[in-house]
């Protein structure tokens, strides 16, 4: 089933949302921010423009022993001219690890420079789980 969420939200309605929150200033390339069914990711592009990236916090002991495959990542990005971009995210190491946790970062090539208002959503597939993120203008 496909999971709409349109993220991140002004800060006033990110207070009264489970699972959405807002970007902080230093956020500008944040498309969005999921909190979801026991699934946390971020989703950003990248700061030479022509990449998304998607960072996934695991916990550090699932990676410090490579015990666990990644999931597998997936995206289709829906541009505001109608153009299509998808294809997979593959993990990008070396990874960032602090507190017990790691963020597993999984990087998404456009091929293309474009900006966040360029984008008119994005679906992401995690696993078997799958995601809509609208970004917030």
């Amino acid at each position: 089933m496909d999971e709409i969420i349109k993220v991140p939200a002004p800060p006033s309605i990110a207070a009264t949302l489970p699972g959405v929150r807002a970007p902080q200033q230093s956020q500008g390339r944040l498309i969005g921010h999921v909190d979801h069914n026991g699934l946390d990711f971020r989703i950003s592009l990248e700061s030479g423009d022509s990449s998304l990236a998607i960072d996934i916090p695991e916990p550090d002991s699932l990676y410090r022993h490579r015990t666990v495959t990644p999931p597998s990542v997936k995206l289709r990005v829906q541009l505001k001219t109608d153009a299509v971009i998808e294809g997979s995210a593959p993990p990008t190491p070396p990874w960032v690890g602090s507190g017990g946790w790691v963020d597993v970062t999984y990087r998404f090539m456009l091929h293309r420079r474009i900006s966040v208002d360029d984008i008119h959503g994005v679906t992401i597939d995690i696993g078997n789980q799958r995601f809509t993120v609208y970004p917030w203008y």
